[in-house]
């Protein structure tokens, strides 16, 4: 097996390098399963789209997504996780230029699988390469930037959405994914020959017993549940302030700055706030917080109380939802051996994943979607 040192025996500069590269890589992944939603009435209206077919242009995404994670995860732990990160980068970048260019719903659509196969397989590596580069404080800090940028993409996809829906069209909000793919590639061609390079001798057993403890499955139970509350709610407002309220892209996207902001600071401040008062504490607070400020949120949207209650709510919401990330994913990947961090690191993506494919289907089932303007 090959074996990532620890960060004590590894260059800071190469550790710093591998920060960046799995925060980047997260933050391309998280942002563009949330950046087509702000787009989604200009598409619709431009390619003709029926309410159906708009939903799949945001689940094919999260289902090719979630549907492969496991495998891509243990394909890391055989092979290496740069190699399945790099190969990921690859496929998701151009499945986003074919995107961009799709002339109809069909290769739309069809993109869309293909940026969630990629996606598969960044959103793991990302994780395990911090998991098996950095170790003790170190390693909480590397989570805490990680959640950090997942809290960030999460919001600031739907900012970053409606400035490019509103300045360029739709189209690049998948074209804008080129570039940034380009140099992602470069960075992670670019690491330290150590990061990422853990892999599993073909004799190890499929280690599932390392991932199935009960602190564990809580912990991605935990993670579904946050997922799908947060696709769900960045889905619906989105849709919410374009199609009820009347705003435009841009227009919506400024007005979830705010949330944005509070997400990344709970994220930041995470860390601390468990140092304090300790995880049961932290994550039980945060939960509170979260489903309140979610159950104000779905009555906002249901009776149109008006922009100071909407967002009013949606801060309540994520000063509960942005401390929560990054403990869930520590005590999801805790105590996992390197040849079993693709696979820890994969079943915390999934639940998310599935979540969140759970929560946009929870938004018509509970008849949210009507009031939010989702369907017509």
């Amino acid at each position: 097996m090959n074996i990532v040192y620890p960060e004590g025996r590894s260059t800071a500069s190469g550790s710093r390098h591998t920060l960046a590269v799995a925060c980047i890589g997260q933050l391309m992944v998280v942002i563009d399963g949330l950046i087509v939603t702000i787009a989604l009435p200009d598409i619709r209206s431009d390619m003709e789209l029926s309410a159906a077919t708009q939903g799949w242009v945001v689940n094919a995404y999260l289902l090719a997504f979630g549907a492969l994670l496991l495998v891509a995860s243990r394909a890391a732990d055989r092979l290496g996780h740069r190699k399945v990160f790099t190969a990921g980068v690859v496929v998701f970048t151009l499945a986003s230029l074919c995107g961009g260019l799709a002339p109809g719903a069909g290769m739309l659509v069809a993109a869309r699988v293909a940026q969630g196969i990629g996606a598969a397989a960044i959103a793991p590596t990302s994780l395990s390469l911090l998991t098996t580069t950095f170790t003790g404080d170190a390693r909480s800090r590397a989570l805490s930037a990680w959640s950090a940028t997942s809290a960030v993409a999460g919001a600031g996809g739907l900012v970053v959405g409606g400035v490019i829906t509103a300045e360029l069209g739709w189209r690049w909000v998948f074209l804008a994914n080129v570039p940034l793919g380009v140099a992602v590639f470069a960075l992670t061609a670019a690491l330290p020959a150590v990061a990422g390079t853990v892999e599993a001798p073909p004799s190890t057993p499929y280690p599932w017993r390392m991932v199935l403890r009960r602190s564990i499955v809580v912990a991605n139970v935990s993670m579904a549940v946050l997922g799908a509350a947060m696709t769900a709610a960045l889905y619906c407002l989105s849709l919410f302030l374009q199609n009820v309220q009347g705003r435009n892209p841009l227009q919506t996207g400024s007005a979830l700055l705010p949330m944005s902001a509070v997400l990344a600071l709970g994220a930041v401040t995470s860390p601390r706030l468990l140092a304090r008062w300790g995880t049961t504490a932290v994550t039980t607070t945060g939960t509170i917080v979260a489903a309140a400020g979610a159950a104000a949120l779905t009555m906002s949207m249901a009776f149109d109380h008006g922009p100071a209650v909407l967002i009013g709510a949606t801060l309540v919401w994520a000063c509960g939802a942005g401390v929560l990330t990054m403990p869930i994913v520590s005590r999801a990947t805790a105590d996992v051996p390197p040849a079993a961090a693709g696979l820890a690191s994969g079943t915390v993506s999934v639940a998310r994943q599935i979540g969140g494919v759970l929560g946009v289907a929870a938004i018509a089932a509970l008849g949210v979607a009507p009031a939010a303007g989702i369907v017509h």
